[in-house]
Order: C-alpha cells, then structure tokens, then sequence
C-alpha cells in the first residue's frame, strides 16, 4: 500500500472539504455535555427520590416480616380438614342446607331426649289467702305451661305449699285445730297430675305437693302442648290459710322411652 499514491483531498482543508469527517475536539466537547458522570447520576437519583420515594431496604426487610415462612404455611397446613373427612366419623360435621348438623353426624348424647325441668309460668299466691269451700278449684295458687318437647313424654310434678289453720284448738287435748287443706294440680281436662294434704297445725308449716304417679301408678305418655294448674281448697272443717313462705311449683318433663 505503501507505493499508492494518495488521491483524495488536502488534508489541510478536510473540515471544509470533507462532511464525513468529524474534529476529535468536537466530539470531546459534545461528550462531555452529554455524559452522564457520577455527580449527575447522583443528582438525578436524589431528585427523583425526593419526587417519588423509593424503597429502603430497611423498607423490604420489614415487608417481608410479615411474609409466612415455608414453615409456618406447612404447619398452617396441616390444620386444614381434607375433604374426605367431611360428614364421617372421626372428621368435621358438615351443614345442611338450614346450616344445621345432621342428626346422623351428632352423638347419641346430643340426639337422645333428656329431662327438662320446666318452672311455674306464673304465681298467683301472693299474699296469705284464706279457703273456705271443698271445691278443688277454690283458689288457683299458680300456673305451668310445658311446650311440645317434639316427643311423646310424662311428667312428674312438684311443690311445696305453706299453710296453718286459723281454729282455736277445740280440745284441751287437742295441738290443732279442726280444718284441713287439700292442694291439687290438674290439667284443663281435670285430670290429676300431683297433689298434697295441709295438715291442721295452727303454726304454719310448709306442705309437699308429689306427683300423683307416686300414688296412682305410671300415667300415659302425653302428645303436644301441656298446661297445668296448682288449685287451693279446704279438706275438711271450716276455714283454712295458705300462705306465699316457701312456695314452689315445677315439673319434670321425661321422655316416655325414659319412664319405666
């Protein structure tokens, strides 16, 4: 190459002549306008942080503490029910469509029919209240609803009536007087279900009211709603008192399959 001679333009004029051909003091002027040094990139960083802030790491370290841990979503896991435990024995209850358990998945406990106890729904004796007919239903001392249980049931009924004779002892060998007091409770029909004798004692006592059953035997099983009523009266003799002390009135509702 060295024997070819050189045909292209004056190397003096190459600037004017020559568009291709860019002056090294040029470039160097242009790159260093544009040039993005260390000083920039620091600026522009800080501008937009102070525009935009940006994430520390400080930041991601925190987000990430409340991140589950491989560990923990196994252990998480682990507590979760299978589907093939649904609805069976040893698995988890499942609900039917009125979101309740089905009788099939309950135990027996749960499922059986148990005694209820079931209070007076309202008491009437309020006040000392003096009885001078043998009529039954002379006083009415209280009431007791019991609401269809959804089974066949009996029930044993319970009181305790407090009561004294207002006679003068007639005798000089007798403690009482001459006047006794009959407590019974009967249903709308006036079937007996329990009942209780005052005795004549002129010193208020408080007197048992027992199931009749205890006397009269095992009563039929009972369907639906049940209303029973306490009624006051005299037994024998002229005049006799009853009086709120210590009164209580209040059945066991028993399934039938429960009465022997």
């Amino acid at each position: 190459m060295s024997g070819l001679r050189y045909v292209g333009v004056n190397p003096a004029s190459v600037i004017a002549s020559d568009s291709s051909v860019v002056n090294k003091g040029y470039i160097d002027q242009v790159h260093d306008s544009l040039a993005a040094d260390n000083d920039y990139i620091d600026g522009a960083v800080a501008d937009y942080a102070s525009a935009k802030p940006l994430i520390k790491p400080d930041y991601v370290d925190a987000m990430k503490a409340d991140f589950a841990t491989k560990d923990q979503l196994k252990t998480d896991q682990a507590l979760y029910v299978a589907r093939s435990a649904l609805g069976v024995a040893n698995g988890a209850a499942t609900l039917d469509a009125n979101t309740y358990i089905p009788d099939a998945q309950l135990p027996t406990l749960v499922t059986e029919n148990l005694v209820k106890f079931v209070p007076a729904s309202m008491i009437y004796l309020t006040s000392q209240q003096s009885v001078e007919s043998t009529d039954i239903k002379t006083y009415q001392a209280a009431d007791l609803s019991i609401a269809d249980p959804g089974y066949p049931y009996t029930v044993a009924v319970f009181g305790a009536v407090a009561g004294f004779c207002p006679e003068e002892v007639d005798h000089s060998r007798r403690s009482g007087g001459a006047s006794f007091g009959k407590i019974n409770v009967i249903d709308a029909d006036g079937n007996p279900y329990a009942g209780g004798l005052a005795n004549n004692s002129r010193i208020m006592d408080v007197f048992p009211v027992v199931p009749v059953e205890v006397l009269d035997g095992t009563p039929e099983a009972i369907t639906g709603d049940l209303n029973l009523t306490m009624w006051l009266s005299l037994l024998g003799g002229s005049s006799y008192t009853y009086d709120p002390l210590g009164f209580d009135f209040w059945a066991m509702v028993l399934p039938t399959d429960e009465v022997s």
